[in-house]
């Protein structure tokens, strides 16, 4: 009976000791590592300068506009995207813009063994992005700034996958999750 319970008590032990730890894997949200003093609302645009564009610069920007508002509870910022079209968003003067430009693409399937029913493919952007306040001010900037995504397809050919719009518009949604990452935390 009291080897019973001392086994217990040493998994007690070894589960508050170890057990939050291995099931958060990159530990618990902290608070923007930038300054947003000022900052209420940030405005997206997005061009693709790249030699052959896959990504579409309006659903990159929307792509981040959604991650933006998605975290507005924690960060009390809202994100607008601007039209071509438009000369200011309709909700006004934003506090600050982010610029982002896709510099180039690149998917290349990664190697495969006989037996793997699924392609892996690493999509590679390379992308500059600045946030600067309506002042002038910049917040945040990377130059040629590396965004590895791995993503599984049973599809062998990269032109049919850019082309797949269900494929596009999740490497999309993904991009503008990892960028807005690293301008709010560095990462």
């Amino acid at each position: 009976m009291l080897s019973k319970k001392l086994l217990t008590l040493a998994c007690v032990l070894a589960i508050l000791a170890f057990g939050g730890c291995i099931f958060i894997p990159n530990g618990p949200p902290t608070a923007p590592r930038i300054e947003f003093n000022g900052i209420h609302t940030i405005q997206v645009t997005a061009t693709n300068t790249s030699e052959s564009p896959h990504i579409d610069p309006a659903g990159l920007a929307r792509a981040v506009v959604k991650q933006i508002n998605s975290d507005a509870g924690a960060t009390g910022i809202k994100g607008q995207a601007l039209q071509a079209q438009q000369a200011q968003p309709e909700a006004g003067a934003p506090d600050a813009v982010l610029k982002i430009t896709v510099l180039s693409e690149s998917a290349t399937l990664d190697p495969v063994t006989p037996s793997d029913k699924n392609m892996h493919w690493t999509f590679q952007f390379s992308i500059s992005a600045t946030l600067t306040k309506s002042d002038g001010e910049v917040v945040w900037s990377q130059t040629n700034a590396k965004y590895p995504l791995v993503r599984t397809y049973a599809r062998k050919d990269p032109p049919e996958g850019w082309q797949n719009p269900a494929m596009l518009r999740s490497i999309t949604s993904r991009l503008g999750t990892d960028l807005l990452v690293r301008v709010y935390y560095g990462r």
